[in-house]
């Protein structure tokens, strides 16, 4: 069974993971990764979700979109709709929260958001197989001539 953390673990490991801050909420450890013409195509968001009986949890939850887009562009999608797409926070609210309090039977409910940090998926690197065969090395004593060997 795996190891439930506590809010304030939760919180811990995000602070040990990310170092920064910034005052709308992302997460960055470098001033290179502030970088606002690097673009994502995906980002983490936490938020900070609650219900009468079992308390205060953690939600992660992934955004991806097929257009790359930066800090400054993820930003305001959290508020305003862009491009005729609904704001990341009506997302959350008003489709992906529902669903969850359908299927578990709970009565979850949006408190705040923790932040968020862009990262894009690691692309596949071409790997160039040997055109030998895979064959394993045979030592000095392992000869058919070698009678000792099974």
């Amino acid at each position: 069974m795996p190891r439930v953390l506590s809010i304030k673990r939760h919180f811990k490991k995000l602070r040990r993971k990310y170092s920064k801050v910034t005052p709308y909420r992302y997460f960055y450890n470098r001033k290179t990764d502030l970088n606002l013409r690097k673009k994502f195509s995906e980002i983490v968001v936490w938020f900070l979700i609650h219900d009468v009986e079992r308390g205060h949890s953690i939600f992660t939850f992934n955004y991806r979109r097929k257009i790359l887009s930066n800090i400054s562009e993820w930003r305001k999608r959290f508020t305003k709709t862009v491009e005729g797409y609904e704001p990341l926070m009506t997302v959350f609210t008003q489709s992906v929260l529902p669903a969850i309090n359908n299927k578990t039977g709970s009565n979850w409910q949006f408190k705040t958001l923790i932040g968020w940090t862009g990262f894009d998926l690691p692309k596949a690197k071409h790997s160039h197989t040997s055109s030998k065969r895979n064959k394993s090395v045979k030592g000095k004593h392992d000869t058919k001539s070698n009678p000792n060997r099974r």
